[in-house]
Order: structure tokens, then C-alpha cells, then sequence
């Protein structure tokens, strides 16, 4: 295995024929982006990556690569747990390639040896398209565990039909909202199954905090473009968060919109008030010129299903979470090495 340190030496058709052959890429199998421009977009990741806080390696020789990955910390959501957070963010491998299992154990070996050693990371996610079979079993094979599986909804403006009618009272969010948007977050969005909640080494209390921030953070106008609540009364009884995402617009040609987080409290579900949320979320989209939104559920959050297929959501991709945990970890609170 090579580690080129300059990766932009090999931006060019060796290793984007990798990139361009991989066929389980979601925007591939769930949009029809054609191979060139996916690897085209995934270049410019790996390249944001390796410049900065990341790793990047290429498997194989500068003349033919067998597969490529890319490493990079997790920094927001470390600062919930007394540990570091990585992720891979892209790897694949060659169409080529004889053995791609085996081709995706080398590069998730150097992915943990590079996690422990150069950027004491303790925690590694991975995500794995659900058709991508070899690397499902490499991801297994190199110590990760499976903890969820997502599915991704799509809408597209083009063919969106009746919708349900928005029966709750609902509006764009206020400072006045803040702490009870917070507080929701806090507590239903650690009641419905998510790759955190079903990871039982992330204590939940580190959970709760980390989706209140995001709630803030997205109040803040960074983590999201519009936060929409209704209530009951004066009473904020459910919220949800959308963005522009400008990266899969750009790709798809048009502004493309995505629910991030939401919750109802618990004494107002089974009322309509999720199906007002997202349909209402999906006008604001409308509205403001998105041509596509998307949104992911677990694949056992039957209710939160029933409700997007109701909005006339399509399911456009399935991919795996996996979570790896490195031999031992250094608890920075107690200061003690904890031998999983």
C-alpha cells in the first residue's frame, strides 16, 4: 500500500477511474449522475480532506490503484464524549479489481492504524452503500459492527402530487423558541432509534447534548437555512430542520433541500403533527426554489416512514452505519485506559 502524500499528483485518470467505476455511489444509483461527474465531485472531498485535518491513501502503484480511502476526524461531535470521533468519509475500490473484499480489508487497516496512531481517534464510522456486499463483510472483517440502516428519501419538485394538507398551526422558529426546540431535541431525538442512540458504548447523556447543540447550532442558521415549529397554543409542540445542500445541487443542477432533525413531544404523536412538520417543510422547500429534497429514517422507524411515503416520498438508497471502537480508550476524564 502507497500513502501519497501529494494526492493532487494523481488526480487524473488512474485514480478517477476508480471513483468513475465504483457503482454503488447513492447519487449514481439513486439521481443517475453520470460516473465522470461522480468522480469528478469525489475528488474535490478527498482533496478537502487530505488538506486538511484528514488522511488520504491510494492502494496499489501511481500507474494503476487498486482502491483508495480517506480518513478525517469528527471534531463537532467529540466535544460530546470523553473520547475522539473519525469517520471515513469516501473508499472505494477499482472495478478491476479481482478481490474486492480483500482490497477493502487493506485499506481499512490502514484507516484504524492511521485513527490510533496519527489522530487519536477511538471511535471510527463508516458508512457502506447496502449493495456494496464487499465491503459490508470487509467492514466486519476489520473489527466494525453494525449499528443502523438508513434509508434516504427523495421528492423531486417535478413530480411531487397532492399533498396532505398541514392540519397543525405552523411557523418559522423565534428566539422565543430556543429553549423549548432545545429541549426537544434533547429528549425525542434520543427516543427514536439513530446510529448514536443504538451504539451502546456513546453514553446517552453525551447523545442528548450533542442533538440540543445541533438543535442551536441549526436556531444559529449553520447547521440549518429554516427551523419550523407548530404548536398547540402557545405551546411549541413539535420542530423540524431543513438546509440547502449545496453540493448535492450543484451535482443535480438545481437547489436541493434536506430535513435534518426533528421531534414531537410525545403527548401530541399520532395526531398528524410529524406528517404538518415535513409536509410543511417540504412547501418551505417549494417555495424557495428547490428542484429535490432529501431526508434519511432508520430502517425500523416504521412510523416516520408511514409519514414520508404519506408526503409521497420515494426511497431512492439504502446504506449500512458501521462503528468501530479501537482496542483501548483513553477516558480523558477519569484518566484512566479503558481495554475493550
Amino acid at each position: 500500500m502507497s500513502n501519497f502524500d501529494d494526492l493532487s499528483a494523481l488526480f487524473d485518470d488512474p485514480v478517477r477511474a476508480v471513483l468513475a467505476a465504483y457503482p454503488y455511489h447513492p447519487w449514481r444509483t439513486a439521481f443517475q449522475v453520470s460516473p465522470e461527474e461522480v468522480a469528478r465531485r469525489e475528488l474535490v472531498l478527498v482533496n478537502q480532506v487530505s488538506e486538511g485535518d484528514g488522511l488520504a491513501t491510494v492502494n496499489g502503484t501511481e500507474d494503476q490503484p487498486g482502491g483508495l480511502a480517506t480518513l478525517a476526524p469528527r471534531s463537532w461531535e467529540s466535544q460530546f464524549y470523553p473520547f475522539a470521533l473519525g469517520h471515513v468519509p469516501v473508499i472505494a475500490v477499482a472495478e478491476s479489481v479481482k478481490s474486492p473484499r480483500q482490497e477493502y480489508g487493506g485499506l481499512l487497516d490502514w484507516a484504524l492504524d492511521q485513527a490510533r496512531h496519527d489522530l487519536d481517534v477511538q471511535h471510527l464510522f463508516c458508512r457502506a452503500p447496502a449493495e456494496d456486499i464487499a465491503l459490508v463483510h470487509a467492514l466486519e472483517g476489520a473489527g466494525f459492527y453494525h449499528v443502523a440502516t438508513m434509508l434516504e428519501f427523495a421528492w423531486r419538485r417535478d413530480e411531487t402530487r397532492d399533498a396532505p394538507a398541514v392540519s397543525w398551526p405552523l411557523r418559522p422558529a423565534t428566539g422565543d423558541d430556543w429553549p423549548a426546540i432545545e429541549t426537544l431535541a434533547r429528549a425525542t431525538m434520543t427516543e427514536i432509534p439513530t446510529r448514536y442512540t443504538a451504539d451502546p458504548h456513546l453514553p446517552l447523556a453525551g447523545t442528548q447534548e450533542l442533538y440540543a447543540a445541533w438543535a442551536a447550532e441549526s436556531l444559529r442558521g449553520n447547521f440549518a437555512d429554516v427551523v419550523l415549529v407548530i404548536t398547540e397554543g402557545e405551546a411549541v409542540a413539535g420542530f423540524i430542520c431543513g438546509r440547502f445542500d449545496p453540493r448535492l445541487g450543484e451535482v443535480l443542477g438545481g437547489p436541493a433541500g434536506d430535513m435534518t432533525i426533528g421531534g414531537v413531544e410525545p403527548g401530541h404523536r399520532q395526531r398528524g403533527a410529524f406528517l404538518s412538520l415535513v409536509q410543511g417543510l417540504l412547501n418551505w422547500f417549494w417555495e424557495h426554489g428547490a428542484q429535490t429534497v432529501i431526508t434519511r429514517t432508520q430502517l425500523t422507524n416504521y412510523g416516520s416512514q408511514r409519514t414520508l411515503f404519506r408526503c409521497h416520498g420515494r426511497i431512492v438508497s439504502t446504506h449500512h452505519c458501521f462503528h468501530c471502537w479501537l482496542p483501548s480508550i483513553y477516558d480523558r476524564r477519569s484518566k484512566t485506559l479503558v481495554i475493550l
